[in-house]
């Protein structure tokens, strides 16, 4: 991203690797992100909704968890497959 115009850049966004006994599950910039387990893509997301409240994800990323940003274009609090899946 470029600095300065990025929430990463900004501190509010992480992208997330979810892992299972050293073997990984999903991670971030996968393309195959469709294909990913829904309930893996589940339990990322209510990990980050049990720390903080204000933690949303970016629709169109599985990976991709923002804090603080609800409201901004498509951002929610979304369990689900990416929106580009659907």
């Amino acid at each position: 991203a470029t600095p300065g115009y990025s929430n990463h850049g900004h501190g509010r966004a992480v992208d997330a690797v979810l892992k299972k006994n050293g073997k990984t599950l999903f991670e971030a910039k996968s393309k195959k992100q469709c294909e990913v387990n829904p309930e893996y893509v589940a339990k990322i997301a209510n990990l980050f909704y049990a720390a903080d409240p204000k933690f949303v994800r970016l629709e169109t990323e599985i990976w991709h968890f923002e804090y603080d940003t609800a409201g901004q274009s498509a951002r929610s609090r979304t369990t689900g497959p990416g929106s580009k899946c659907k």
